[in-house]
């Protein structure tokens, strides 16, 4: 069988050789995520379960590079002792869809930056650290019909992320 141009998703996106009546619910807002992906960056905030860390914020960049791999350009910022602070990072991961379920897993690292802490504060070591997005749909239209929202497991405990796309600043 062979899909027509307007039968397509959209041009250019893993996805876009799968008609739109054939996606899932799931494919469907993975589709969304990786059209929105191509031009604006999803801003998160890190909320704590535990004490073990603050509360930061992430800059995330997706790129999706073939049916089922991602990779994403971090940047986290926060205030150390009243001084602003970041790590700058690049992931590997997988997406996965399965029944009305998207999911944007990221598992590696592969560089890593960060400015130094003042006083003993340190990092986290970001190696084995898992960060695992839900694709959530939202009774919003355009580029916030989905979110990102899931978790970062770190060896200091698990913090909640919600993440919002937004065109970055110039």
């Amino acid at each position: 069988m062979r899909a027509t141009a307007t039968s397509l998703i959209s041009i250019g996106l893993v996805t876009a050789a799968v008609p739109a009546s054939a996606q899932s619910e799931a494919q469907k807002a993975l589709a969304h995520i990786e059209e929105i992906a191509l031009e604006r960056t999803y801003f998160c905030r890190v909320k704590p379960r535990t004490s073990a860390t603050s509360e930061a914020f992430i800059s995330l960049r997706l790129k999706f590079e073939s049916e089922s791999q991602v990779d994403a350009r971090m940047v986290v910022t926060g205030r150390v002792s009243g001084a602003p602070v970041s790590a700058r990072m690049s992931w590997r991961g997988e997406t996965s869809t399965e029944g009305n379920q998207a999911v944007i897993s990221l598992t590696e690292i592969y560089e890593y930056d960060a400015d130094p802490l003042p006083g003993d504060a340190e990092w986290s070591d970001p190696e084995g650290d898992l960060i695992t997005l839900n694709v959530v749909e939202t009774d919003r239209r355009g580029s916030l019909a989905y979110v990102l929202s899931g978790t970062q497991e770190t060896e200091l405990g698990t913090n909640d992320l919600n993440c919002l796309p937004r065109r970055p600043r110039r």
